[in-house]
């Protein structure tokens, strides 16, 4: 589940960048620059913005959690994502 998660928020914002003026806080840009450990201004957004896609693509996993059924059991997925993992090497 936190996966597919993670592989979707890798894909994004990583194509398409554009010029933006923003009025942003600059107490909790530079929190976000402390905690992250961005070096710019750019990647502490870019960073919290990552953050947020992939929270929210989590919990809308966690809210299909009873609502979908898998015709496979833990062992079949686990060695199917395991033959995945080598194909991608």
């Amino acid at each position: 589940m936190l996966y597919a998660a993670y592989e979707f928020t890798k894909s994004v914002c990583a194509e398409d960048m554009m010029r933006t003026t923003l009025n942003i806080d600059d107490d909790m840009l530079r929190t976000v620059q402390e905690e992250t450990g961005a070096r710019t201004k750019t990647q502490a957004v870019h960073e919290a913005l990552r953050d947020f896609v992939r929270r929210r693509k989590i919990e809308k996993l966690i809210q299909l959690q009873g609502k979908v059924r898998f015709s496979s059991d833990a062992k079949t997925l686990r060695k199917d994502w395991e033959r995945n993992q080598r194909g991608n090497r």
